[in-house]
């Protein structure tokens, strides 16, 4: 069964535009993109996906995980191709 993250985050009360943690807020447009704002650090943004996965478990025993990141196929350092 396949849950729409977002839609998981709009049962849990949040809103586009809603703050999740300091300087980190949902995108205005949509709830599952999260937009840095005055006072956002990496450590807001790490607390802010736990706090949103940790909610989202409360509600409804679903446990989000992040999706893996690829790199691209061919990467550059310095302008260089590393592959």
């Amino acid at each position: 069964m396949r849950a729409s993250a977002g839609w998981l985050l709009r049962l849990t009360g949040h809103q586009p535009g809603s703050q999740i943690t300091t300087g980190v807020r949902c995108s205005t447009r949509r709830t599952l993109t999260l937009t840095a704002h005055q006072g956002a650090t990496s450590a807001a943004f790490t607390a802010a996906l736990q706090t949103l996965a940790r909610q989202v478990r409360e509600a409804t025993t679903i446990h989000l995980r992040p999706e893996p990141v690829r790199p691209p196929a061919t990467c550059t350092v310095n302008g260089a191709p590393t592959r």
